[in-house]
């Protein structure tokens, strides 16, 4: 099953009992699914622990400071600090409710796997330069990787390297370059061109660009599995 699908199930609460099942083992299980879910989980809460904690900041230096009023100005500096709070939770709403684009970003950005040259793979099949490339893209050395699909490029002309060119640049942050080759890849009209819609949305807003990734986003419809169902889901986020 899906980890990605059981993830957002768990975060939409829409589990079906044997899907919850299949998620509770996975959890028990598997060490990285276990790590994800907490990381988004500290994701999702952080916003709100840290609100909750200047609440609690702001009452506590209200009631020290009250200690030493009258009434009256007891009175006065309580309704101050209700208004302040008044306002921060009228702002949490908000943010919550339009979360930030780096904060979506993060939420629904996974890196594209290495179908191209796994490292299960016959090495006899595949020629030198791809494997170096996909071998570093796999460790996660993406400098290292990105030189090397910038000459396949040049070299071999293949259908894939803009795709992966593009989650390079995402990886190491430049999404500027991101959305320049994913446009690229998307234009070549090949089999990595949906897929590359997907990264190109979120390359509009890993650079702060929610408008044009919802443009991208709103045709969700025609994009492949398993970005079709994400794609939709983010595009009511920020709709």
């Amino acid at each position: 099953m899906d980890k990605e699908a059981l993830l957002n199930g768990y975060f939409d609460n829409t589990l079906t009992e044997s899907e919850l099942i299949a998620f509770n083992d996975l959890l028990e299980k598997d060490a990285s699914f276990a790590e994800e879910l907490a990381f988004r989980k500290n994701l999702k809460n952080g916003i709100h622990i840290n609100e909750r904690a200047r609440i609690k900041t702001t009452i506590k230096q209200f009631e020290t400071a009250n200690n030493k009023q009258t009434f009256q100005q007891k009175y006065f500096k309580w309704i101050a600090a209700a208004t302040i709070i008044t306002f921060i939770l009228i702002a949490l709403n908000q943010y919550t409710q339009n979360p930030k684009p780096e904060i979506l970003f993060q939420e629904f950005y996974t890196g594209y796997p290495n179908i191209i040259a796994p490292t299960e793979r016959s090495k006899n099949n595949i020629d030198s330069l791809t494997q170096s490339a996909f071998a570093a893209y796999d460790r996660e050395a993406f400098k290292e990787a990105l030189e090397g699909f910038k000459i396949l490029e040049e070299q071999q002309k293949t259908a894939y390297t803009s795709l992966y060119i593009g989650i390079c640049y995402l990886e190491l942050k430049n999404s500027v370059a991101a959305i320049e080759i994913l446009q690229k890849a998307i234009s070549l009209n090949n089999t990595y061109s949906l897929t590359a819609k997907w990264y190109l949305a979120l390359a509009y807003l890993q650079n702060n660009q929610p408008e044009s990734a919802i443009e991208i986003l709103k045709q969700y419809a025609v994009l492949e599995e398993p970005f079709k169902q994400e794609a939709e889901k983010l595009y009511n986020k920020l709709k």
